[in-house]
């Protein structure tokens, strides 16, 4: 189906990143730091209602509107769902939707908002919090049955209880709020489905784990993604723009490898 603004649709099962497809780690108790701040709360509709957009393409000649984009997503039980949605442009764009705890599609990147839950200088405090803060339960427990749900940023912080997109969401909102480059990134570790934190850093590539509770420490734990090739990215996206690998097939973090495939424009900022 091809949209009045230049977009084709193009539904895409992922097998591989989204059957049953988490790992459900063990908690332990890692160093004695607990925030003391006060949460930001917001509801979905304060929420969506600011943080939606557009998407386009690079060269901005390709928009996919608001209504373009709701008009597009099939009607159907959202409690089966169990799929991302892809979304490609003639020129070669590229973007992803995914179920909100909304019951709605929403582009990945609006999921990130800037938010920073408080200000540090250590760049090891966010993923350490964001461990020690959340515990892993997989959506079907946590959404009476729902297979697939992403939760916002904000969300993913004042919701103690999420799985790797909700743990991966708010750690890379929070460094990019920062100052860091940090994309979420989507694929699959082992022969399961994964998602992650990508750290660019001084010319090297680091992964960042949160949904990992052991072995956390004050200097934190960033390993080399060269170090760890179990990791395998299909898509990553931050607060602005979603990405490809530039050679089909390609799985390295290595950012040369990487081109933006969409920008995403928003209404108004949190």
């Amino acid at each position: 189906m091809r949209l009045c603004a230049g977009f084709i649709v193009l539904v895409i099962i992922l097998s591989g990143y989204l059957a049953d497809r988490k790992r459900k780690r063990q908690a332990t108790k890692g160093p004695e730091f607990v925030p003391t701040f006060p949460i930001l709360q917001v509801d979905d509709t304060t929420y969506w209602g600011l943080n939606s957009g557009t998407i386009s393409s690079i060269d901005g000649k390709s928009v996919f509107t608001e209504a373009e984009f709701e008009m597009a997503v099939p009607d159907m039980d959202r409690s089966k769902e169990g799929f991302v949605l892809f979304w490609y442009t003639p020129d070669n764009g590229a973007a992803t939707s995914t179920l909100g705890s909304d019951k709605k599609h929403h582009f990945v990147q609006g999921y990130l908002s800037n938010y920073k839950p408080f200000d540090t200088d250590k760049l090891w405090i966010p993923l350490q919090t964001i461990a020690m803060r959340k515990t892993y339960m997989y959506d079907h427990d946590q959404y009476n049955g729902f297979i697939e749900i992403w939760q916002y940023s904000i969300e993913a912080y004042s919701n103690t209880r999420g799985d790797c997109e909700d743990h991966s969401i708010i750690l890379c909102d929070w460094l990019n709020a920062l100052g860091y480059e940090a994309r979420v990134a989507c694929g699959t570790h082992k022969t399961e489905g994964h998602a992650w934190v990508v750290l660019y850093l001084g010319g090297k590539e680091l992964i960042l784990e949160a949904t990992q509770k052991r072995f956390l420490s004050g200097n934190g734990h960033y390993p080399l993604a060269s170090t760890l090739p179990d990791y395998k990215p299909m898509f990553m996206f931050d607060h602005d723009f979603h990405y490809l690998p530039e050679t089909e097939g390609e799985r390295s973090h290595a950012k040369s490898k990487w081109v933006k495939s969409s920008k995403y424009t928003r209404r108004s900022a949190i």
